[in-house]
């Protein structure tokens, strides 16, 4: 992208900043306004960067080719479409990240039995999985899928299992949900899907209910979050 906006600091697309309109046009420039196919651009340099409107419009009018072919790939290549909210979320990840990058992803996926339906359900739901690494996604799916045996069908529904981190969160609390499901201690225990989503204060609250059951419940958690923070 540096070599495609070489009149435009990188580092610029990556963090919020106010930079001068100046630099892109003069009071004696006649008007730049976006067209239908750079809206989208337009709309994300504005809500997700910190760009002013003229100083996003001139920006996507640098490089309009590159830009259009970003939105192409996203719509048609990774299903997602325009109308969805999630639209601007996988224009970020390939913005980014190269499509080599993001197919590579995809061949994590297919390497534990993904189809290509279901990862492109995945993609459309949480666009996240685009933009992260190779070694967050092995992680990931060797935990939820060899540990604990979870299916795609069932994964690609579980959105936040993919923005959630798997070292301070998600096993955390699933160390106490089989302690839980041990002691058969509660008759409808809740999922790992939900209790991730529980905030902490909601969590100590739910392990708080079983304490005179299990009195070390509270502090095997706590432990499992304090190991968490050595890794």
């Amino acid at each position: 992208m540096f070599k495609i906006l070489h009149t435009i600091p990188f580092s610029c697309l990556r963090s919020p900043f106010r930079y001068s309109t100046t630099s892109f046009s003069s009071s004696s420039s006649p008007k730049i306004t976006a067209t239908p196919s750079t809206r989208f651009i337009v709309d994300y340099l504005i809500d997700s960067l910190g760009f002013h409107e003229d100083e996003a419009v001139a920006v996507s009018s640098k490089a309009p080719d590159f830009f259009e072919s970003k939105l192409q790939y996203v719509e048609g290549k990774l299903g997602i479409s325009r109308d969805s909210s999630n639209f601007i979320h996988g224009l970020a990840a390939a913005l980014y990240r190269s499509e080599s990058d993001i197919e590579n992803n995809v061949q994590i996926f297919r390497s534990f039995g993904w189809s290509n339906l279901e990862i492109a359900t995945l993609f459309k739901a949480q666009p996240y999985c685009l933009s992260k690494s190779e070694a967050y996604i092995s992680d990931k799916l060797n935990f939820f899928m060899k540990e604990l045996k979870y299916t795609p069908c069932y994964l690609m529904g579980r959105t936040s299992f993919w923005t959630l981190s798997l070292e301070k969160r998600i096993k955390p609390r699933n160390e106490v949900l089989k302690i839980l499901k041990e002691k058969e201690k509660v008759k409808d225990t809740p999922s790992l899907g939900t209790i991730v989503n529980y905030s902490e204060l909601t969590f100590l609250s739910f392990l708080q209910r079983f304490e005179s059951h299990i009195p070390s419940l509270c502090e095997t958690y706590k432990n499992s979050l304090r190991d968490s923070k050595t890794k």
